[in-house]
C-alpha cells in the first residue's frame, strides 16, 4: 500500500461523509497517526480527526459518522478491496483548539495532514478545494440549472447582452475540465452546501498551488 493511495482511500470516505454532514459546523478534518506519518502497515487504522467549530455538536456528527461507515463498506467493495486496501477508519471528534485536545493537538501540528478546511496554513501557497461532480443521476432541467449557476451564462436578448458570472467565478474559483473545478478552501462550503441541496454526487481533493 502506498501512502498517497491511503490518503485517496480517506478522502473518498469524507466525501461520502459530507453528503451528509453539515459542512458549516467543520471547521477541518485532519489525518494523523501512523498513515500521516508514512509508518503504517496492513494492520494499522485510519485516524481522522473531525475538528468542529462547537463540541456540542459532537455527538450528531459520531452518529452520522457511524451510519457513513456503513455505506462506505460498499464503496470499499467495488473499488478498494480490490487493491488490497481494508483499513479501518477511526474517527476522533472535537474542538481541535479546545484545551481537551492539548497534547494530540501537538502530534498532529507535526506530522497532521489536512484533508479538508484549514489548519496550519502555507503562507506560500493557496489552499484549494477541487471538486469532481457527476450529474448523471438529475433530470435533464436540473442539470441545466446546476451548470448555469456554477458557471453562469451569457446570452443576448433584443441586442441586449445578459451575463451571469455563476458561483464558481464569484467565489474566486475556476473550471478545470468537464466536471472538475477548483475554489478556495475557505469558500468551499458554500459550493458543497449547494451541490448536496441540488442532490449532486461529488468528490472532493484537497490541493495547494502556488
Amino acid at each position: 500500500m502506498k501512502k498517497a493511495d491511503l490518503i485517496s482511500y480517506t478522502q473518498d470516505f469524507i466525501s461520502l461523509l459530507f453528503q451528509g454532514l453539515d459542512t458549516k459546523i467543520v471547521r477541518s478534518i485532519v489525518l494523523f497517526g501512523s498513515v500521516s506519518r508514512g509508518d503504517f502497515d496492513k494492520n494499522s487504522d485510519v485516524d481522522l480527526f473531525v475538528d468542529l467549530y462547537d463540541e456540542k455538536n459532537s455527538d450528531k456528527v459520531e452518529e452520522i459518522i457511524e451510519s457513513v461507515k456503513f455505506d462506505f463498506e460498499e464503496i470499499k467493495k467495488r473499488k478498494w478491496n480490490l487493491r488490497n486496501i481494508d483499513l479501518e477508519i477511526i474517527c476522533t471528534v472535537g474542538n481541535l483548539l479546545s484545551e481537551n485536545w492539548k497534547s494530540l493537538r501537538k502530534s498532529i501540528e507535526s506530522s497532521g495532514i489536512v484533508l479538508y478546511g484549514k489548519f496550519n496554513d502555507d503562507e506560500e501557497k493557496t489552499h484549494y478545494t477541487m471538486i469532481k461532480y457527476n450529474l448523471s443521476s438529475l433530470e435533464q432541467k436540473d442539470k441545466m440549472k446546476v451548470i448555469r449557476d456554477l458557471f453562469g451564462y451569457r446570452k443576448e436578448v433584443n441586442d441586449k447582452t445578459y451575463e451571469k458570472k455563476g458561483l464558481v467565478r464569484e467565489l474566486g474559483g475556476r473550471k478545470i475540465e468537464n466536471g472538475v473545478f477548483i475554489i478556495p478552501n475557505e469558500r468551499s462550503k458554500e459550493i458543497l452546501d449547494y451541490l448536496k441541496e441540488m442532490g449532486v454526487e461529488f468528490e472532493i481533493e484537497e490541493i495547494w498551488s502556488e
